[in-house]
């Protein structure tokens, strides 16, 4: 009998047997008689007779026979990758690939903590950003870097404790999304969150526009300090480190005393949000 392969896929013949691989798979056998894979994809490809009954399903490379009868074909009814070939949850947004929208994320990968949904933010700065925290007007209410509240497609007001989540934070991404919208990004300096959680940390130079009506190119002056990351009533900035009256992102939207475009940047008094990378 003439055996033509399909595209992507080569004959290994081992004594009575023939086992239809992947085109880059190896054609050795391990210890336990069952083909190695080289090119790390998932399970090995399975022996087959020729013109025997189909074997369904798999991992990559798992073949049904050669000529048989029913729906397996070359693949399984599984196709490559077979019913168990799905990738692992990304530990954060960072390693999306799609567009804006909810994903089950994992931050400590094969570790204990459960995976959970976040909503990852695509078309700005680069994407890769963590939602964190989202307002809402006339909201009261607990808001901050250790606070957990709402959820993340709700329309009440959402923080997301990002280290009790066990996610990293090198950067902070801030937004508005009423009118044109406005953003800037933070650069935080390492440990933010632990180091400045009774303390405010200086932002200059450190601050970037992004986007909207305000180019306030190193960030607007009520930006220039953040901090005080134990509380749990407002993510704390402002324009000094003074902490006796307190600005910032509260449950009911930026506060951040001034409106104007070089103090406000375009932030003050719009509903906003936070994302981390």
């Amino acid at each position: 009998m003439r055996l033509s392969a399909t595209a992507g896929y080569r004959f290994c013949k081992h004594g009575a047997m023939v086992l239809v691989v992947a085109s880059f798979a190896s054609c050795t056998l391990d210890r336990q008689g069952a083909l190695q894979n080289t090119a790390g994809g998932g399970g090995a490809a399975t022996p087959t007779s020729v013109g025997g009954s189909d074997m369904a399903g798999g991992g990559d490379g798992a073949a049904g026979s050669v000529g048989g009868s029913g729906a397996g074909g070359i693949g399984g009814a599984g196709g490559m990758g077979g019913a168990g070939g799905s990738l692992p949850d990304p530990t954060s947004c960072v390693g999306v690939v799609g567009d804006s929208g909810v994903y089950t994320i994992d931050p400590d990968g094969a570790g204990n903590a459960a995976p959970f949904e976040a909503y990852c933010e695509q078309g700005i700065a680069g994407g890769g950003w963590t939602l964190i925290a989202r307002s809402k007007a006339a909201a009261i209410g607990d808001m901050g870097w250790g606070v957990s509240r709402g959820v993340v497609m709700g329309t009440e007001p959402y923080s997301l404790d990002p280290i009790g989540a066990g996610l990293s934070i090198d950067m902070l991404l801030l937004v508005t999304r009423e009118g044109a919208g406005q953003a800037y990004t933070m650069d935080l300096p390492d440990n933010f969150v632990a180091k400045y959680a009774q303390s405010a940390w200086d932002t200059a130079m450190k601050v970037d526009y992004v986007s909207g009506s305000c180019m306030a190119m190193k960030g607007p002056k009520m930006l220039h300090w953040a901090g005080y990351t134990d509380r749990t009533d407002v993510f704390f900035f402002r324009d000094n480190s003074n902490k006796d009256i307190i600005f910032g992102l509260f449950a009911d939207g930026f506060q951040l005393n001034k409106a104007g475009c070089p103090d406000g940047g375009g932030l003050h008094p719009k509903q906003g949000e936070l994302f981390i990378r």
